[in-house]
């Protein structure tokens, strides 16, 4: 009995050891994501000082085989007058995949989440589901113009391990649908598009009330006003 106390007082030890050792590897990526949110959060304010991002919570992901930043609840909404807007993920986890370039790949659940409300009326909660997973990767280094990063091109120039992601690329498949949900109510929609499998970089724009608004616009004709 002393024996196996031993073993597992032994292991307990090392285990908690090596949780120390993962939580230090991912801090400056815990950092890094916490100062990103940050950041647009400011940019997008700029622009319009109604818009607000937010999370709920940036912790270290995937203990003990994989390296990944989980971030609960990234929530932006945007008020006008009485109403408001919102869209949010439950959660979405980035895994870094390039220092160089501070590249990550980014894996998120598999529904959205929008809300409309307005004063004096109970808020409208939407759920959307795409069929289709779109692969999605944010970088701290430029748009594709500044810094392609396709096989043979020059090499950009590093970035530091602090600088937030400002842009991102998404695999587009042909066609995509989403299945909207209110109050019991569900609604499918199609859209074609342009197949893109190679990653184009964008610099994730300031101006992002436009974007929620349209989002959130959009349900809100497909299941309120039915159209």
């Amino acid at each position: 009995m002393k024996k196996l106390l031993t073993i597992f007082a032994l292991l307990l030890i090392l285990t908690t050891a090596y949780y120390g050792v993962w939580r230090t590897m991912l801090a400056d990526d815990v950092a890094r994501i916490e100062a990103t949110i940050a950041y647009h959060n400011t940019e997008f304010r700029k622009a319009n000082r109604w818009v607000t991002l937010k999370a709920d919570s940036v912790t270290a992901s995937g203990f003990p085989f994989r390296a990944r930043v989980m971030v609960k609840r990234p929530t932006m909404t945007f008020v006008w007058g009485e109403e408001t807007y919102g869209v949010s993920l439950p959660w979405a986890e980035l895994s870094l995949s390039d220092a160089a370039s501070g590249t990550y790949a980014v894996t998120y659940s598999p529904t959205v989440e929008a809300v409309y409300a307005k004063s004096g009326q109970g808020p409208e909660e939407y759920i959307v589901t795409p069929r289709e997973t779109l692969a999605v990767l944010l970088r701290a280094q430029g748009d594709s113009r500044q810094c392609s990063g396709f096989p043979g091109a020059a090499r950009c120039a590093e970035v530091p391990a602090d600088a937030p992601l400002i842009s991102y690329a998404v695999q587009l498949p042909s066609s995509l649908t989403i299945t909207m949900e209110l109050n019991g109510k569900a609604k499918d929609a199609s859209f074609k598009m342009i197949a893109l499998n190679m990653p184009i970089y964008q610099k994730i724009p300031a101006e992002m009330d436009h974007a929620v608004h349209l989002f959130v616009g959009v349900l809100r004709e497909a299941l309120v006003f039915q159209k």
